[in-house]
C-alpha cells in the first residue's frame, strides 16, 4: 500500500518565503512519519529517543536516508539496518506546491501581515 506524501509529511512552522511566481512556499523544517516498515526487524523496536507521536523532525541540512531503486546485484546484506535498498542524501530544499497562484499570495500576504511587512 503507497501512502500520499502529504499524509506522512507536514509543515509545523509557516514557510520563510513564498514564490508566488512558482507556487510554491519554502520550509527550514518538516515532521515526517518514518516508513518503519523498511527498517531491518532488529530496529523496528520502539526508540526511546522518538518523539511520542512517531514523527521525525527533519531540517535542511540534516543527512537523511532514502529509499533507492533496487539493482539486481544487491545483497539483501548490504541494505542492512534497512529492509531495501537505500542511500544517503542531504536536504537541500523544503518545499511545498500549491494548485494556484491564489493560495500562494493568501499565504504569502497573511505571513507580511503577521510580520508588520507590506509589499
Amino acid at each position: 500500500v503507497e501512502i500520499e506524501l502529504e499524509s506522512r509529511a507536514s509543515c509545523i512552522n509557516p514557510p520563510f518565503h513564498v514564490d508566488v511566481s512558482s507556487m510554491k512556499s519554502f520550509y527550514k523544517e518538516i515532521e515526517v512519519l518514518p516508513s518503519l516498515k523498511s527498517y531491518a526487524k532488529t530496529f523496528r523496536k520502539a526508540n526511546p529517543h522518538s518523539p511520542e507521536n512517531g514523527s521525525w523532525s527533519v531540517k535542511i541540512g540534516d543527512t537523511v536516508t532514502l529509499f533507492v531503486e533496487e539493482s539486481t546485484k544487491d545483497a539483501p546484506a548490504s541494505h542492512f539496518p534497512f529492509d531495501v535498498a537505500w542511500s544517503p542524501a542531504e536536504i537541500v530544499s523544503i518545499y511545498r506546491e500549491h494548485k494556484s497562484k491564489d493560495s500562494c499570495l493568501k499565504l504569502r500576504e497573511s505571513i507580511m501581515s503577521r510580520d508588520g511587512k507590506q509589499f
